[in-house]
C-alpha cells in the first residue's frame, strides 16, 4: 500500500469526481492542484450554455376564396350549412329559405 499523502490525497479527490470526470482525469499527471483546475474545465465544457429562444409571430391562416361567415350579417334566411356551403350544402336547418327546399331535413 502506497502511504505518499499526496498519492492519498489523488485518490480521495478522484473518487469525488463523477464518472466522466474520473475517467479523464485518471490519465494526468497533474499534481493535486493542477487535477482541481482540469476538472473544473472538464465540468464546464459539459455544460449546457445559454440558448437563445428565437421568437416567431404565429402562423397565420392563408387567405380563403370563400369569406368568412359573419352570423349577424347577410342571408339570416337560410341555415348555417347553406350560408356557407351554398348549393353544395349536404345538411339543412330550419329555419332555410334555400331555393328548393320543401322542408329542411334535420
Amino acid at each position: 500500500m502506497n502511504t505518499d499523502p499526496a498519492t492519498l490525497l489523488r485518490a480521495v479527490f478522484l473518487a469525488q469526481m463523477a464518472p466522466e470526470v474520473r475517467r479523464v482525469l485518471a490519465a494526468s499527471k497533474s499534481d493535486l492542484d493542477g487535477l482541481a483546475e482540469e476538472a473544473d474545465l472538464i465540468v464546464e465544457a459539459g455544460r449546457p450554455g445559454p440558448y437563445v429562444v428565437a421568437v416567431t409571430a404565429p402562423a397565420t391562416r392563408p387567405p380563403s376564396s370563400r369569406p368568412l361567415l359573419d352570423p349577424t350579417n347577410s342571408q339570416s334566411d337560410l341555415c348555417i350549412y347553406h350560408q356557407h356551403f351554398g348549393p353544395k350544402a349536404k345538411c339543412c336547418r330550419n329555419p332555410c329559405a334555400w331555393p328548393g327546399n320543401a322542408k329542411a331535413s334535420h
